[in-house]
């Protein structure tokens, strides 16, 4: 070969390396601001704020001495509208754009959630500035129904949407701690997921025109969860771990991007006249984008 088609060939393969980083990457870091900001949610009247939402959930248990998987992936359009605000505290609308999901079991297989009926459907939460998110209104209205399964809802999808702030001015490198205890009870499984949060702030980086703060997060849970199958009344408790990072326009005050991935262990244990417990681990990847 060449020396000229050697140089040519190794241009085009730092050319597709640098192409491939920027699209994993999505971001470029920059400069933070001479003055460290307090960050704040703006959720303007006038303005409507869509996420695309998709995340894989894998969870693996032996049941009876046999394995099994349950595979459950989303692909989610939602849109969020601001109905009013009073003092700090705003109370959002969110639209359903368009939910697919799909659902796989070792033993019944793979089948799509019937979901035509959340098109559209909407629920109120509220919001204050620095991210606590209030008790959704309309759950009601989220239930989709999947074969041989039964009826599930999103509403847990919605609970701790929007990453929370610190509430004061911090520089690069500096964190914040939080402990946050979540209802995430799903139609007919009692749920209850206690976070311990490390924040810190990571750096500022570029999303197409959206300047923001890089926050990055290391969370230990403690799950507990109530549930029926067949007459008998299991509890589920796990540890959970993980991390995420999220991109806040500290200027518009808008979330703009998260991607989350944690892993969890446990156990579910019969109350009744079964005995033994179901050892179970659990994966899952969570990305959230702004729509803009």
């Amino acid at each position: 070969m060449k020396k000229s088609q050697k140089f040519t060939y190794l241009i085009i393969l730092l050319i597709i390396f640098l192409t491939l980083m920027g699209c994993a990457q999505q971001f470029k870091m920059i400069s933070p601001p001479i003055e460290a900001p307090i960050m704040k949610y703006i959720m303007p009247e006038n303005e409507m704020l869509t996420y695309r939402i998709e995340s894989d959930f894998l969870e693996k248990m032996k049941v009876q001495g046999k394995k099994v998987t349950n595979i459950t992936q989303k692909d989610m359009i939602v849109s969020f509208k601001t109905v009013e605000k009073a003092e700090d505290v705003y109370l959002l609308k969110g639209i359903m754009q368009f939910v697919a999901i799909k659902f796989s079991n070792t033993y019944i297989g793979e089948d799509w959630a019937d979901t035509k009926n959340l098109q559209k459907k909407t629920f109120l939460m509220t919001l204050d500035e620095y991210g606590d998110e209030g008790e959704l209104v309309g759950n009601d209205d989220l239930i989709y129904n999947i074969n041989r399964i039964g009826e599930q809802s999103l509403a847990p999808d919605f609970v701790d949407f929007f990453p929370d702030l610190p509430g004061r001015p911090l520089h690069v490198g500096e964190s914040w701690t939080e402990t946050d205890t979540l209802d995430l009870s799903d139609h007919g499984v009692h749920t209850q997921l206690v976070n311990k949060n490390k924040n810190k702030l990571a750096g500022y980086a570029l999303i197409r025109d959206h300047e923001c703060a890089m926050i990055k997060v290391e969370y230990l849970g403690l799950l507990k969860s109530i549930n029926y199958s067949e007459g008998e009344e299991y509890i589920t408790t796990a540890e959970i771990k993980g991390t995420y990072t999220c991109f806040f326009d500290y200027q518009r005050g808008q979330f703009v991007r998260m991607i989350s991935e944690g892993e969890g262990k446990g156990e579910s244990v019969p109350q009744g006249r079964m005995q033994g417990t179901v050892p179970l681990t659990q994966e899952y990847y969570l990305e959230v984008n702004l729509d803009d």
